[in-house]
């Protein structure tokens, strides 16, 4: 299974374009979430010359063979998250 959460920015597609520039993610909110089955809870993965900026997870509960892995991420709020792991270390 997958991400029960994921923003995933470093995927290098912006190159082509006729602006070359990374695209920018800000301002986003995700709340009221449950999850019961998923390999990870949270994958979030933005660039190092353009993070993802401003993100909220709130009152978000997720079953999850992993945690969280966050690389690339500016301004994180996590208000009421529950990570409930299913893996055995």
């Amino acid at each position: 299974t997958g991400q029960a959460i994921m923003i995933h920015t470093d995927y290098k597609a912006y190159f082509g374009s006729d602006q070359g520039k990374a695209p920018v993610f800000r301002k986003i909110n995700i709340s009221d979430v449950i999850c019961r089955h998923a390999g990870q809870a949270v994958r979030l993965s933005g660039l190092p010359e353009q993070p993802i900026e401003d993100l909220l997870l709130e009152r978000v509960t997720l079953v999850a063979d992993e945690g969280l892995s966050c690389a690339g991420v500016k301004n994180l709020q996590l208000t009421d998250l529950v990570v409930v792991p299913t893996a055995v270390p």
